[in-house]
């Protein structure tokens, strides 16, 4: 982790898993902190039996999980922190650092799950007792009689960490990368999860490397920002050459190109500032799906707050975080305007920008899909009618979404589709009147055809455009894929 960089960080302790009576909460949650801010901080356990432990907990602001004793205890346990920790990585998506104090294998798949989410997870456990399937998984394991100072380091575990030090050194040397004590560590890390340099008690990676010198391994060069050259000078260490290979650092260009351009995507109306996971996700899902932090020289343990750091010190964007919405904001600045206009936008812009522009009203302009509702909707309504079975508008939505589901679950049919579709007025009672709000108990009798509806979302998005959004949108787009899509994909 970049320590340069406040981490918003959650909590998960496993306390059925620990060793009792050397767990200290003080000791662990202070040393936490040294990392970042402790968003969620929750403990699972049976509390009436850890009555010195519950107090220690309610003391550091731990929230207690009560989980009550029977026989399937420590699965109901396991089973309540996985879902805890999915949901708090789904619906808060600004906590970017997920601690799981466990030793568990069973807690494998949600570690990389978390992973998944691009969220940077730490395991920290009590040495004889962590799987070592766990190593594989997780970014960072800590173990905790070292996160604490409690530990005996054995001779053999620091040479093997001088080891692992001297392979990095050597395959970067090998690629042509400038061998930085911040490269050395990432490169040390994603080979060897496990490693951390409190575990050898050292409070920074940069004492270790001290240590190292001192004992004529390395030679040290101080640059800039702290930063140490790093180059092996012992003989008596031979780096073995089963690392795995990196990808070199694609040039800075690139990564300033997608996030200038992911601004510009969300840059309208009246809004001037953007999230760091609103431009993360306008990168990996509109502009470049293939998106991995290594391939531009950042760790996933920097993560993309290093990047956006970076950007903002050359000062094409500024990085602010709003304690009170607990986020960071990015800002463009004039220099980053003049570099765009520099450069060719992508491809798609204004059809991203558009649909960017739809989404913030509650809308979409993905006609495929609304294609696709529109038509599962009509096969319903002509099912019920034949039937002679009463069907009102919520119902024939949810029929209609979950059928589409379970054709295809790739197909989401979101409450953007079905919103633009009841905007449209397509929907009519027996009386042939529109049926918009959900919890109208008029009967539905029939649904506009496939092409009526398309044409009606289309100008009832341009008139809505028009409205909100007139300075930042080509209107004629719509028409443009109107006509593509009717002609290429409905063939109507």
């Amino acid at each position: 982790m970049n320590s340069s960089t406040l981490n918003n960080i959650a909590v998960f302790i496993d306390f059925e898993n620990l060793s009792h009576a050397s767990f200290n909460t003080k000791h662990l949650i202070d040393k936490l902190k040294e990392r970042g801010r402790l968003i969620v901080k929750k403990a699972y356990a049976d509390w009436g039996r850890f009555a010195k432990a519950k107090h220690q907990m309610l003391e550091n602001s731990v929230e207690l999980i009560e989980l009550p004793s029977h026989s399937q205890s420590k699965n109901q346990a396991d089973i309540k922190l996985v879902v805890d920790a999915l949901e708090t990585a789904i619906t808060k998506d600004y906590i970017d650092t997920f601690v799981v104090v466990s030793g568990d294998s069973d807690f494998t798949p949600l570690i990389s799950k978390l992973r998944e989410y691009n969220k940077y997870v730490i395991v920290v456990g009590v040495k004889k007792q962590v799987s070592k399937l766990l190593i594989g998984y997780c970014d960072e394991l800590i173990y905790y009689s070292n996160l604490v100072g409690e530990s005996t380091i054995e001779e053999s575990d620091i040479k093997a960490a001088y080891n692992l030090l001297a392979r990095a050194i050597n395959y970067l040397e090998e690629q042509g990368v400038e061998t930085r004590s911040s490269q050395i560590k990432s490169y040390m890390k994603q080979v060897d999860s496990s490693f951390n340099e409190s575990n050898y008690g050292f409070s920074q990676f940069k004492r270790f490397l001290e240590k190292a010198k001192r004992e004529g391994l390395v030679s040290l060069k101080l640059l800039e920002h702290g930063d140490y050259l790093v180059k092996w000078v012992s003989k008596d260490f031979e780096p073995n050459d089963t690392a795995p290979q990196l990808l070199k650092p694609i040039e800075q260009e690139d990564i300033l190109y997608l996030i200038a351009w992911a601004i510009k995507i969300n840059q309208f109306g009246d809004q001037t500032s953007f999230t760091l996971s609103v431009i993360g996700s306008t990168i990996k899902s509109q502009l470049d799906p293939a998106f991995e932090l290594h391939k531009y020289g950042y760790s996933k343990s920097q993560g993309f707050k290093a990047v956006v750091e970076d950007i903002a010190k050359q000062g094409y964007i500024k990085i602010e975080f709003i304690r009170e919405k607990n986020q960071y904001y990015i800002r463009a600045e004039p220099k980053l305007e003049e570099y765009v206009q520099s450069t060719s936008p992508p491809g798609n812009f204004q059809q991203l920008r558009c649909e960017n522009m739809c989404s913030k009203l509650g809308l979409t302009s993905n006609l495929e899909l609304i294609d696709i509702f529109v038509t599962e909707v009509t096969s319903v309504i002509a099912e019920y009618h034949s039937k002679l079975e009463a069907l009102t508008l919520d119902p024939l939505i949810e029929i209609g979404r979950q059928r589409i589901k379970d054709r295809d679950s790739h197909i989401n049919v979101s409450e953007k589709v079905v919103n633009t579709v009841l905007k449209s007025l397509a929907i009519k009672d027996e009386n042939d009147m529109p049926i918009i709000e959900r919890d109208d108990e008029r009967q539905v009798h029939r649904i506009e055809s496939v092409d009526i509806v398309l044409n009606s979302c289309t100008e009832m998005i341009q008139d809505e455009l028009k409205a909100h959004f007139s300075e930042d949108i080509e209107l004629d787009l719509f028409n443009i894929l109107l006509d593509h899509f009717v002609r290429d994909e409905l063939e109507l």
